[in-house]
């Protein structure tokens, strides 16, 4: 699916609502796959030659969903090996 994603947390902290429409979306295609047992969402470039534009969201729930967008929370990991962490997130994924 097609979407606009606007992340709702930075570091596990949530914005304020007037930051969110300044901030660019980021577009991409939303998909879900199991890494094992645990579901993961990742929002794929729009075109192949295109980088990864978010870190995937792991154990996404679906906390809203109406005709233009879907609310999901899970879990985002920053840093690699034994310096990463994990951070609460939200996505905000409007249709296109």
């Amino acid at each position: 699916m097609l979407v606009s994603v606007h992340t709702l947390r930075v570091r596990g902290r949530r914005i304020g609502k007037s930051e969110i429409p300044r901030a660019a979306p980021t577009q991409g295609d939303l998909r879900t796959h199991y890494q094992g047992v645990i579901l993961v969402a990742t929002l794929e470039p729009a075109l192949p030659r295109d980088s990864r534009p978010l870190p995937p969201l792991y154990d996404p729930r679906i906390m809203l969903i109406s005709p233009q967008a879907i609310r999901l929370m899970g879990f985002e990991k920053v840093g690699e090996g034994d310096g990463a962490t994990t951070y609460l997130q939200e996505w905000l994924c409007e249709t296109k």
